[in-house]
């Protein structure tokens, strides 16, 4: 387990060495760089590989140990994920980050020995609030050239570690969203991080029984979502709107529509409209939708935010009939200046001369 923590070093030394050959390059750059990047793709299989055959040892000596050894061995994983959680932090760096290298791995250790235990017992509660959770915590990115969230490197797995844990205790459901949607993991100047969170709050969701009564984090989870569906930022905007997707979200929003409806009007109805053609429709099929299952509800909170929103509708095919019909004029009225020489010219042309009027060629 101690090789573990020692994966980082061994990626960033490579990642140092492919970064000195190309710094080093000769005159013949383009066929130097698809050597290069050869010798770098063929060092990223056989780390691949290395951790592949690592995964595998460790989950062979969990499998046919005993009692001991495989409380040695959960004691290891959550010993490394501490320390991963205290040197990854936040903030940028001009080289990549290789300090998530062994957590995937881990966590799909782990995801196998979640399916093989038949119970929840109070360890597993520990599990998820002391080791799971804080996971998200970091904020850095990969690179700050790729704009890729280190929590991505290892996202899928935690998130499969979770769901099965919440699966088999669904109380655990509303405990988990709050601490997803509250500092030090949810930081909104983070975008790549948030739409992770956003995706992973949306399948918890679905995880919650039928008929379920409001959770108590409601409240706050709400607040949170209509801060990205008002976010400037497309992606986030787009991911908050998708919620209405969601059959469990769509339940609570009903159930609680007299307090979150006029935050939600506040929230997407601007004086600007988006700039982003994605999020205008989702926002009308939205409003819509919520307009055609509650009218009442509707008109009530469009007074009580002093929107004079009229139905969805009529008030979109009116903005886009007026839309296209100020586009055409603006096209009609500002046509693109000419400034050619031809342009200039008019109908001015060089008047006739005949052949008498010339003078005569000079002789050299």
């Amino acid at each position: 387990y101690n090789h573990i923590s020692q994966l980082s070093q061994l990626q960033a030394a490579q990642n140092a060495f492919i970064q000195n050959l190309r710094s080093n390059m000769g005159k013949d750059r383009a066929k130097e760089f698809s050597k290069i990047q050869h010798v770098s793709d063929r060092f990223q299989d056989k780390f691949d590989d290395h951790v592949a055959s690592w995964e595998s040892i460790l989950g062979e000596i969990y499998l046919v140990g005993d009692a001991n050894i495989r409380a040695l061995s959960r004691k290891h994983l959550a010993s490394y994920w501490h320390g991963f959680i205290r040197i990854s932090g936040a903030g940028v760096s001009l080289s990549e980050n290789t300090k998530a290298s062994g957590v995937k791995m881990t966590l799909r250790l782990l995801l196998r020995i979640l399916k093989g235990s038949p119970k929840i017992q109070s360890p597993h509660k520990h599990l998820l609030f002391q080791s799971l959770i804080p996971l998200h915590q970091p904020s850095s990115l990969v690179l700050w050239r790729d704009q890729t969230a280190l929590l991505d490197l290892y996202h899928e797995p935690l998130v499969q570690c979770i769901a099965v844990l919440l699966q088999k205790e669904p109380c655990w459901i509303s405990p988990t969203l709050e601490a997803l949607i509250n500092p030090p993991i949810w930081t909104p100047s983070t975008t790549p991080k948030i739409i992770l969170l956003l995706h992973e709050i949306g399948i918890f969701l679905k995880l919650l029984p039928p008929k379920s009564n409001l959770p108590d984090v409601w409240p706050s989870l709400f607040s949170k979502l209509a801060f990205c569906m008002s976010s400037d930022n497309s992606r986030m905007s787009e991911h908050g709107l998708q919620f209405f997707r969601n059959e469990s979200f769509q339940n609570f929003f009903l159930m609680d529509i007299d307090t979150c409806l006029p935050q939600l009007l506040k929230a997407v109805v601007k004086r600007e409209i988006p700039w982003n053609p994605t999020v205008r429709k989702m926002t009308y099929n939205v409003l819509k939708d919520i307009y055609d299952k509650q009218p009442k509800a509707f008109a009530k909170a469009c007074k009580l935010t002093g929107n004079n929103v009229s139905p969805p509708d009529r008030n979109v095919v009116e903005s886009e009939k007026k839309e296209e019909s100020d586009n055409s004029k603006s096209k009609r009225a500002s046509k693109t200046p000419d400034f050619s020489l031809k342009a200039g010219m008019g109908n001015w042309r060089p008047p006739k001369r005949n052949n008498t009027d010339m003078p005569p060629p000079t002789r050299r």
